[in-house]
């Protein structure tokens, strides 16, 4: 089937908000909107990709999570970590009723394809609580990538 092109962030925002944002209490989990799609890039490109949570409560980290069968689950992006030098995140947290996380990653390789998920996260103690998340975007990776260089 063809690839639907991607929504721009403007127009993401404002369908989401049409349902999605409207009374969100304390008490209710935050919605996640993410475009639910296949990607496929070459090595080398960049994937930008944009998440908007519905509200920034409870207190909590947004994070980018990937996982492939190799791995389960592994953040790619929080505030904590800053990720890698590959990996930014353009946050607009400025309106106090939601928040929109595009993240960035660079000069995509064979090891970044996967699921990526924008989770929000209820601070906690110890742990801080996974409370949404959505079905994440699949990321195909095409084409040759050199091997690494062993010393």
């Amino acid at each position: 089937p063809a690839e639907l092109p991607a929504l721009p962030t403007a127009l993401f925002v404002f369908l989401f908000f049409q349902g999605a944002c409207h009374n969100v209490t304390s008490n209710q989990a935050p919605a996640i909107l993410q475009a639910r799609r296949t990607l496929t890039l070459q090595v080398g490109d960049a994937l930008t990709h944009p998440c908007v949570v519905s509200s920034l409560t409870p207190v909590g980290p947004i994070k980018w999570v990937l996982v492939t069968p190799e791995k389960e689950q592994m953040v790619v992006w929080d505030f904590k970590t800053a990720g890698s030098s590959r990996v930014t995140l353009m946050a607009d947290t400025t309106q106090s009723y939601y928040g929109d996380f595009l993240i960035i990653i660079s000069d995509i390789t064979l090891s970044d394809a996967g699921f990526y998920y924008c989770v929000k996260f209820k601070k906690g103690s110890p742990k801080d609580t996974e409370i949404s998340t959505e079905e994440g975007i699949q990321v195909v990776v095409v084409g040759y990538q050199e091997p690494a260089h062993l010393p």
